[in-house]
């Protein structure tokens, strides 16, 4: 999917947008909602300041930040209270090294460069190698180019901040503390971005002997060495391990996991690829609710071979199963054979769902799982409501029988 950048920021449209993005700030109170989030950029491109607005809603100019600074503001956001730990990092080449132990656990990070100073849209490449390295995988990025009041003295246009932003696949806003532009929409969508991915989280659980749960079958198909048993174990153990054995014929995995106040048992059968064992897998279609299909991204031939995994899915699984492509093995970018938009024309020639996926790096596991378990239950609520208006139906209709009998 393509970003969607902010247009040129102008008082009138930040006017207008300010009572929509508004975020009251709120005394302290008990909260289960809690997100970290961090700060970094080159030295004197206005952190600090973008902090305090965060916090007490003014501009005041502020020293430069030594080693780092630590600022907690609690926030309404629809109708509930989030606290929000915001670390303010020192952008000095000497000080860098300290900000990388602060990345572990944060749920966002804001990547901040002056555009009235080229030097610090440099930087941005070094303070982006060292989020990759050493903050959690799914961790939230925005970029952000700062002092967009001061339009007398700008180096890098709104287009320039833009491109890069699209290089690096994250949003993008230029702001101003000075003039309040974009401060509370940056915030509004830091903390709405950190929501998402926390709902994509399933959480394993133990199963209770005395609890009725449904029970969902999945298969994973593709075709040999794609990475189809490491998506399997990231979902089951919720670790990467990379000395997997190639599947014979067929493995079984099963998990407990919540999803929506419901305990729902997942079977999955994880195949073999090879030709060889192709055919044992067909048995194995029957009665499943959600399919898999998998290619490498690395590996052309992976895709080539899914028209014959697609055919066998039509020819052997139900007729309503729901069928996800995935793309894997998304983290290993200098090896790529196959574009993320060629992965979605497949996906669409296919009819199917689309994800691109690392079980190395955990990039979008949670995420695929649950949208297939989603789509699932959508379509066992459909045809239970299905089922619902066949049987008013049948019921009135023998009623007004037995009326007509009767006159």
């Amino acid at each position: 999917m393509e970003k969607e950048f902010p247009d040129t920021p102008d008082i009138q449209s930040e006017c207008n947008d300010r009572e929509h993005y508004k975020l009251t700030r709120v005394q302290p109170e008990t909260t289960n909602k809690k997100f970290k989030l961090i700060i970094v950029g080159h030295s004197n491109v206005g952190k600090s300041t973008i902090i305090n607005h965060f916090c007490s809603s003014v501009y005041q100019d502020t020293a430069p930040t030594a080693g780092m600074d630590f600022q907690e503001i609690f926030v309404r956001f629809e109708n509930e209270t989030i606290l929000l730990n915001i670390w303010d990092t020192s952008g000095t080449e000497k000080h860098r090294s300290l900000a990388q132990s602060y990345y572990g656990g944060a749920h966002g990070v804001f990547i901040v460069y002056d555009i009235t100073d080229l030097k610090s849209l440099y930087k941005l490449d070094g303070w982006i190698k060292d989020i990759e390295k050493f903050s959690d995988v799914d961790i939230v990025k925005i970029l952000i180019g700062n002092k967009c009041d001061d339009k007398i003295n700008r180096e890098i246009s709104i287009k320039e901040g833009q491109e890069i932003a699209e290089v690096y696949g994250i949003p993008f806003f230029e702001v101003s503390s000075k003039s309040n532009i974009n401060i509370d929409k940056l915030l509004y969508t830091m903390i709405s971005d950190c929501i998402k991915k926390e709902h994509y989280k399933l959480i394993r659980v133990q199963p209770d002997q005395n609890t009725i749960y449904k029970k969902y079958k999945l298969i994973i198909v593709g075709h040999s060495n794609v990475g189809k048993s490491s998506i399997i174990h990231r979902l089951v153990k919720d670790v990467y391990k990379d000395t997997l054995k190639t599947t014979i014929c067929i493995d079984f995995h099963k998990i407990f996991v919540r999803f929506e106040n419901e305990t729902i048992e997942l079977n999955i059968w994880d195949t073999a690829g090879t030709e060889r064992y192709r055919s044992l897998a067909h048995s194995y279609y029957r009665g499943a609710q959600g399919v898999f299909i998998v290619y490498d991204i690395t590996d052309l031939n992976s895709s080539f071979k899914l028209d014959d995994w697609i055919k066998d899915i039509e020819n052997f699984s139900d007729l309503n199963a729901v069928k996800i492509l995935i793309g894997n093995k998304c983290d290993d970018k200098s090896n790529r054979a196959i574009s993320i938009k060629e992965g979605q024309k497949i996906a669409e020639l296919f009819g199917t769902l689309f994800f691109e996926t690392s079980s190395k790096t955990n990039v979008n596991i949670d995420k695929l799982l649950y949208t297939m378990i989603s789509k699932i239950h959508e379509l066992e609520v459909g045809d239970q409501q299905t089922a619902d208006e066949d049987l008013i139906i049948v019921v009135n209709s023998k009623y007004m029988y037995i009326m007509y009998f009767i006159n």
